[in-house]
């Protein structure tokens, strides 16, 4: 059996998605409860989430560790203090220093209100009404030192409707986050999810009616499929090696 990970949430606000979370960790969707919940913000709602579900909760006050090095320092100490090995951001407003993200190169992930890499960083809901688009939506992706620049892992999409306010569209895609962030935790919690060279990898996921026909899905960037995202092709030799005698349905895991 392999190593059990844990988890850290990180929050500032009102905690909806970090309630999602301890909500479908208690359906057994999610492994385990966060090992830990750290804040920004001592005021933050989202805290009684933690408070009500048993979760140990640690503020680190900006006052005190001023400045994105010092905070992230102190970030670094109290998550090693826990064994903290994945650290998922929820409505956290702190820039992430860079040492972090070292830290957990691969093992820290945030969700953002679009379909990215469009509309990055604050108002992204805004943004998506302001340039006219059809559709929005939300994304799961590994932090790096950009803004809402990591490798995406999953997305779900919202259709824009002609009526539709900041309000009414951030409210349908925070309907989403919901479901997508717990899946996407799930996922990395148990292995079936990883950064690899760059890339995302899957584990292999069965599809009821591909198999039917002795077929396999794959990641449209593992089977070489262009990908719309980012521009890149990837092959994996060993994917096409296993499935040489197979059907292939490439699929984008959005």
């Amino acid at each position: 059996m392999g190593k059990k990970h844990k988890y850290a949430v990180l929050v500032s606000g009102r905690g909806s998605n970090l309630k999602a979370i301890l909500e479908a960790a208690q359906r057994g969707e999610i492994p385990s409860l966060p090992a830990l919940v750290v804040t920004d913000n001592p005021s933050a709602p989202a805290l009684a989430y933690a408070v009500k579900h048993g979760v140990e909760t640690c503020f680190i006050n900006p006052e005190t560790y001023r400045g994105r090095k010092k905070f992230g320092e102190a970030l670094i100490e109290e998550l090693g203090k826990r064994e903290i090995d994945i650290v998922c951001l929820a409505g956290f407003m702190k820039i992430i220093h860079e040492s972090v993200i070292s830290k957990f190169a691969g093992r820290i992930i945030n969700i953002h209100p679009s379909l990215l890499p469009a509309f990055r960083g604050l108002g992204a809901q805004k943004q998506a009404l302001e340039a006219g688009v059809d559709e929005s939506g939300c994304t799961v992706h590994f932090v790096d030192v950009g803004m809402d620049t990591g490798p995406i892992i999953r997305q779900s999409r919202v259709r824009v409707e002609k009526n539709d306010t900041v309000e009414s569209l951030s409210a349908r895609i925070l309907e989403q986050e919901h479901k997508l962030y717990p899946r996407v935790i799930a996922e990395l919690l148990e292995g079936r999810v990883r950064l690899e060279g760059g890339g995302i990898l899957f584990e292999e996921v069965k599809n009821n009616d591909c198999s039917k026909q002795g077929g396999d899905m794959a990641s449209a960037c593992l089977v070489g499929v262009r990908c719309r995202w980012d521009g890149r092709t990837r092959t994996d030799p060993d994917l096409f090696e296993k499935f040489s005698n197979g059907f292939i349905t490439p699929f984008c895991p959005e």
